[in-house]
């Protein structure tokens, strides 16, 4: 069973443990640059409803997308015009969902396709060294030097 079969549409979790465990799978096998997109607390959604969840859950929905997801939108007024950003329009992304009434996560939305960059160890070493730290810091894995 490859990795990108866990995260198939309708896939369950029954932890956010789990799903941290498959991006770092995904992340780490097959050299993905991956980021939270969207994400929505427990604590904040509690904030909008009545019987508020349990906090043991974390989130209460979160976008995992590519570092090189959707179209860049400038919004300069061309005064800095050589900018570079990782953003080239590709698909890759995976939306998870907790459902109460299961108690689980559910993956809900998914296009598991690369498109307009490569992939490869050597690249994911080229990048901003801020998200990098970040995302392993994230996942628990140690340090570069």
């Amino acid at each position: 069973m490859s990795i990108l079969d866990s995260i198939a549409l309708d896939k369950e979790f029954a932890t956010f443990e789990d799903i941290e465990k498959t991006i770092k799978e995904l992340e780490t096998v097959l050299c993905y640059p991956l980021h939270f997109g969207d994400a929505k607390t427990i604590v904040a959604y509690n904030k909008s409803i009545k019987k508020p969840l349990d906090e043991k859950w974390r989130y209460k929905h979160v976008d995992v997308q590519c570092s090189h997801f959707g179209k860049h939108k400038s919004r300069s007024a061309g005064i800095r015009p050589n900018q570079s950003v990782y953003s080239v329009g590709c698909p890759f992304h995976f939306r998870v969902v907790f459902f109460p009434l299961l108690g689980k996560f559910k993956v809900s939305s998914c296009n598991l396709e690369h498109k307009n960059h490569a992939i490869s160890k050597d690249h994911i070493e080229l990048y901003r060294r801020k998200h990098l730290k970040k995302t392993l810091l994230r996942i628990n894995l140690p340090l570069p030097l």
